[in-house]
């Protein structure tokens, strides 16, 4: 098999679409797992505010937690894992909210006691919070990788500012797209089906050799 080929994974601009897309996932977790704890829950300032709590206390968890691995070489298999388990953790967390009051045996119109508006934005939003913190040290050391082989370096703080302004600019994406195009139609679930959709075009893409913005953008559409 051509060289080229076999590296393809390892390009910077890959990758960049790859963080794009989590910043995308991110803002589409973030917005239905918000939404489905605030009506399971009342919707009062207390969970709010536990939400927010612990979504940025796993986001500085997950950025810290790279600091012990020796994040070095083999990096790109974690990236497009992560794109895979991006829509799983989404799935784990709206199916706990949806059934949690059952589960816990709470009847129905009771009300939750307040416990388990700590606990219960904790067991949904922190897990996505702490995945997606730990996936942008992931990628920025992915993106250091792949330049490191090639003809054109770039210093730690381009390669990080890059990848963070695509993860921004995937974030203003999937907002928009959660306003104009998925909350009107489509339910979390469906929602779901979409970034699985997506995570494999980017994989498929990058074995085949076509990483582009319209490849992903048509699979979506079909989908």
């Amino acid at each position: 098999m051509d060289s080229k080929r076999e590296g393809f994974l390892l390009t910077p601009g890959f990758l960049l679409i790859g963080a794009a897309m989590l910043g995308a996932f991110s803002t589409l977790s973030q917005v239905f797992v918000f939404r489905e704890a605030l009506i399971l829950l009342e919707g009062n300032e207390l969970v709010l505010s536990a939400l927010l709590c612990w979504w940025l206390f796993g986001l500085m968890m997950g950025t810290w937690f790279p600091t012990w691995l020796p994040l070095r070489r083999g990096l790109v298999p974690l990236c497009g894992g992560s794109l895979l388990l991006a829509p799983l953790l989404l799935v784990y967390s709206v199916t706990l909210l949806r059934h949690a009051i059952p589960w816990l045996g709470i009847p129905p119109g009771a009300g939750a006691p307040p416990i388990y508006l700590l606990i219960l934005p904790f067991l949904s939003i922190f897990p996505l919070g702490l995945f997606y913190g730990f996936t942008f040290p992931v990628m920025a050391c992915a993106r250091d990788e792949s330049l490191a082989s090639g003809p054109h370096p770039e210093s730690q703080t381009t390669i990080v500012s890059s990848v963070f302004m695509y993860e921004a600019l995937g974030s203003v994406v999937g907002g928009l797209s959660l306003v104009l195009f998925l909350l009107p139609h489509y339910s979390a679930y469906q929602t779901v089906l979409l970034m699985f959709c997506a995570s494999f075009t980017w994989l498929a893409l990058g074995f085949v050799g076509r990483p582009t913005w319209m490849g992903l953008f048509g699979t979506l559409l079909l989908a």
